[in-house]
This record gives C-alpha cells, sequence and structure tokens, in this order.
C-alpha cells in the first residue's frame, strides 16, 4: 500500500459528514472511472509517552504481526521484523534488528500506541480495453492515544493520479472543489506527527521569562507548568506503565517544593507554607516504590558482581522484594486516588492561578530577586564541612550536600532565562556531575539496608544453622561488594564537589548583595 514513485499525491480533509461511499459514487458518476480495487489496512503506531523516537525524527510502525521504524520523511529505517505482542518494554523483546535500532533511545519507558490509522486503498480504472490506471484513493481515518483517552482526527484522503491518463487533472480539481485547498504531502507518518502535535509532553524546565517581571508571575507560570507534569503523569503511576512516570511525578514535586522555599515572601506565607508541607507529605509516599524501582534496575548489574555461589540467594531476595513492590504499588495508587491528593492539587492550582494572592514580595523584579537566592545557595553549600563530610563518609551531612545540591540546580533551572547563560550551563553541568555521584551513593546505602534486610536463609527458610553459613556468605559478599563501589563513589563525590566549588565562586563574587 506504500505509494508508487513517481506519482502525485495530494492529501485532502474530507467535509465532516462525507463519507468515503459518497465520494467514490460520486467520482463514478462524474467520471469514466470504475472501481478496480479496495484494499485495508490498519497501522498501529507507538512511542514513549515522552515522544523519545518522535525526538530523533523516528516512529515504529506495526502492520499485523509486523513492525519497522519509518523516519519522518516517509522511508523506512529497517527491514518488517516480528512484533513481540504484549511486551512494551524493549529490553523484554528477542534479539533482531529492530531491537538494537531502539533499545537505546527508548531506554526504560514502554512503548505505548500512540496513534492508529485505519487506510482504505481503492484504486479507479479507465474502461478501456485494457483498463488504464486513473487514480489511487487512500482514505484514512486516524485517531490518537494519550493514557486514558482517544482522540480522532479529521478523515482524510489522499489523491494519487497518472499525469498521462485521461481526466487525471478533473478529479484533482473536483477534489479541492469538494474538499477545499489541499493540506501539505503526507506519508505514512501524517497522523503520528498530528498527534504529537496535539500531545506533546515533557518535564524539562524551559522557560522564557522576562528579567523585569514580578516575582509572583514567575512563581506561578513555573507552578503551573509542574502542576501540568504531575497531572500528565497520574494515570502511568495508578497503572503502573513504566517506573519513568513515578520518577517524573516526583521530580515536579520536588521543583515545585523547592521553588516556594528558595522564594520566601512571594506567595502569601500560610499558601506557602501549607503547599510545602503537602508536597514534602506526597513526596514521602512515593519513596518507597522509588527506592525499589531504582533497585531493581541494579538487579543484573548486582548481581552480577558477585560470587555465583550466592546468587540464588540474592535471586530469591529479588522476587522478595518484588512482591513488596506490588503493595507499595497499591499504597500509592490508593493515596493518589484519595480526596485528599485532590485537595492537594486544587490548592497548587490555586497557587498557581493567582487566587491565593501574592506575598509581601511578590512584586520584586525577578532577577535581582533570583540572584540573590543564587548568591545564598551557593554560600551554603561552599562549606568546609561539606569536603570533611565527603572525605569521612558521613552519610548524614553528604544527604544534606545532596539536598542543598538540588535546590541550587531547580534554581537555576527555573530561572536560567534571566541568568547568564553559558555561565549558568556550566554551574548546572557540574552540579549534575554531584548530584549524580551523591545520588549513587544514596542509592548505595538504601539498597545495602533493603537488600540487607531481606537475604534469605535458604529454600524454605531453613535456619541458619543448617545451611553451613551461606547465608552470612551472601551479607558479606553483599557488604563487600557495596564498600567497594561506595569508596569509588566518595573519591568521585569528593572531585566534583572540588569542582563545583570553584564554579559556584564566580557567583557568590558577582552576583548583587542581598538586600
Amino acid at each position: 500500500m506504500e505509494s508508487q514513485a513517481g506519482e502525485p499525491r495530494t492529501r485532502y480533509t474530507l467535509p465532516a459528514r462525507v463519507e468515503p461511499d459518497d465520494v467514490l459514487r460520486d467520482l463514478q458518476e462524474r467520471f469514466p472511472v470504475t472501481v478496480a480495487g479496495v484494499e485495508t489496512q490498519t497501522r498501529h503506531y507507538y512511542d514513549t509517552f515522552d515522544w523519545k523516537l518522535f525526538r530523533h525524527a523516528l516512529a515504529l510502525c506495526r502492520v499485523d504481526e509486523t513492525a519497522a521504524l519509518w523516519s519522518l520523511d516517509d522511508r523506512p529505517v529497517g527491514e518488517r521484523t516480528p512484533f513481540p505482542a504484549g511486551r512494551p518494554f524493549v529490553a523484554d523483546w528477542p534479539d533482531s534488528r529492530l531491537h538494537t535500532q531502539i533499545a537505546d533511545l527508548v531506554s526504560v519507558r514502554a512503548l505505548l500506541e500512540r496513534a492508529t490509522v485505519h487506510a482504505r486503498h481503492v484504486t479507479l480504472s479507465a474502461p478501456t480495453t485494457p483498463p488504464g490506471p486513473v487514480a489511487n484513493l487512500t482514505f484514512e481515518d486516524a485517531a490518537a492515544h494519550e493514557p486514558g483517552l482517544v482522540t480522532p482526527f479529521a478523515r482524510c484522503v489522499d489523491v494519487q493520479t497518472y499525469p498521462e491518463a485521461d481526466g487525471a487533472d478533473d478529479i484533482c480539481a473536483w477534489f479541492e472543489a469538494v474538499c477545499g485547498a489541499p493540506g501539505e504531502t503526507a506519508g505514512p507518518l501524517a497522523s503520528l506527527c498530528g498527534a504529537h502535535e496535539r500531545t506533546a509532553y515533557s518535564s524539562k524546565l524551559a522557560f522564557d521569562l522576562d528579567p523585569a517581571m514580578p516575582c509572583v508571575e514567575a512563581a506561578r507560570t513555573v507552578l503551573a507548568f509542574l502542576l501540568d507534569v504531575v497531572r500528565r503523569n497520574v494515570h502511568g503511576v495508578v497503572y503502573d506503565v513504566d517506573t519513568e512516570f513515578l520518577h517524573d511525578l516526583r521530580v515536579a514535586v520536588r521543583r515545585a517544593r523547592t521553588l516556594l522555599g528558595q522564594l520566601p515572601g512571594v506567595l502569601p506565607e500560610r499558601v506557602a507554607t501549607r503547599l510545602r508541607k503537602d508536597l514534602g507529605a506526597l513526596g514521602t509516599l512515593t519513596n518507597r516504590l522509588r527506592d525499589l524501582d531504582v533497585l531493581a534496575l541494579h538487579h543484573v548489574d548486582y548481581s552480577a558482581a558477585l560470587p555465583a555461589v550466592v546468587r540464588p540467594d540474592v535471586a530469591r531476595t529479588f522476587r522478595r522484594l518484588h512482591t513488596e513492590r506490588g503493595a507499595a504499588q497499591h499504597r500509592l495508587v490508593a493515596a493518589l486516588q484519595a480526596k485528599r491528593c485532590a485537595a492537594l492539587l486544587e490548592r497548587w492550582q490555586a497557587a498557581a492561578t493567582g487566587r491565593t494572592g501574592r506575598g509581601p514580595r511578590g512584586g520584586r523584579g525577578l532577577r535581582p530577586f533570583v540572584r540573590r537566592r543564587v548568591r545564598k545557595q551557593c554560600r551554603r553549600l561552599i562549606d568546609p564541612r561539606y569536603g570533611r563530610a565527603l572525605a569521612a563518609g558521613d552519610v548524614r551531612q553528604t544527604h544534606r550536600l545532596r539536598i542543598e545540591g538540588k535546590k541550587l540546580r531547580y534554581l537555576f533551572e527555573c530561572f536560567a532565562s534571566v541568568l547568564p547563560p553559558e555561565r549558568t550551563a556550566e554551574s548546572v553541568r557540574r552540579l549534575k556531575a554531584l548530584q549524580d555521584a551523591l545520588g549513587d551513593l544514596h542509592d548505595l546505602d538504601v539498597h545495602q539496608q533493603m537488600l540487607g534486610a531481606f537475604v534469605p536463609v535458604g529454600p524454605g527458610d531453613v535456619p541458619a544453622s543448617s545451611r553451613r553459613g551461606r547465608p552470612d556468605l551472601t551479607e558479606r559478599a553483599l557488604r563487600r561488594m557495596f564498600e567497594e563501589r561506595r569508596n569509588r563513589l566518595r573519591a568521585e563525590a569528593r572531585a566534583t564537589y572540588a569542582e563545583f566549588v570553584d564554579e559556584a565562586a564566580v557567583w557568590t563574587a558577582d552576583a548583587p548583595a542581598a538586600g
């Protein structure tokens, strides 16, 4: 059903109440043509929730039981491959060229059906001997898919004429009279592109804020965006589509809570205090499930690093943790669907739309206010105690450093448009490197506790006294593995912290004095 090379193709939108059968009947009454053949096909287009394939100018198209990658300029990128039905995660697919092509692009995100196109291909011929082709018509009914929502598009028809056929130009003129001016030339990815335009999603902070705007307007802009991110990810968390829905929801909640704390006096104090408390409680509710998700992602890596003799014990541990994950997921879903959460989102909406008014500092200009906050937060991080904590392995102070670093990074990311771009980008890069190392350290501590609490004593929970010390061996192996990794990450964190301190000095020196 792909178009033949060299044939003109024009796309028209059918009027709302015009059916394909009406079009075919009118064509046969007005022109010397007959229907020589009809074929039907359903194309299913897949991408991740955040359109990772689309962002690389690709789309995954399934027809029947096979699928192939297409480029957005209507060209196949690879051969058709059997499609693993019921396996949304590419990591679970058997080895194939298609698996190799997209595995790194989609990462841990699930592939979702983003658009469906039902196509009816009709060949029109002249009633001559022998019959000569006049035109190919492809009627398309398409719909975009979002979690919990299907959005139909206007019905379209692609008209492909044969220039040498009598009456081909008249057919195109008739379509233009009935349907109006043609749209852009379209290939099989037209509906997917339309779906993306309607449902584009990104959690990236990219605001173009006026440096002179009042702080309260900027705060509302950011809060409204973050609220939208949370709402668009709740469905994926509730239905457990993939782990990134929870990740994006958590990050949006943390960013909003940080924003409220870093812009004191911009919103009414009672509003900011209540909302920060609510957001903190919501974030806490998500902690256990996120810890279990991150641990699961390390399953293969951790198992490979341990002696073969203890791997069965670790495998049983992960099975037990998987059971606990189900319980944690159930608890979080119940919380998200409770009236208390709905009330929180309503208060968040009120703050973002201005219904709660503004605080005593809400009318101040954005740029000087943000620079003072950046300067203050940089000073909090450039503290010799954090360097000593990293050297000594002080878990409490290291965790404090990680939290303070997040606050500064969110300030930079939310208000990058009112700060020097190159300097901001470099500071964010160094903060990200520091946070990655500190985050991995934190995960190690959490994972060691979780695995240590669930190390099995053996099949059927046989007492350790009859297991010849194997549980002790497993525990020692885990402890050794985590300590080796912890030492490496501490060294990395110390180096990245030193680099950040050098970079942060320019902000404390150049920023306007606080007033």
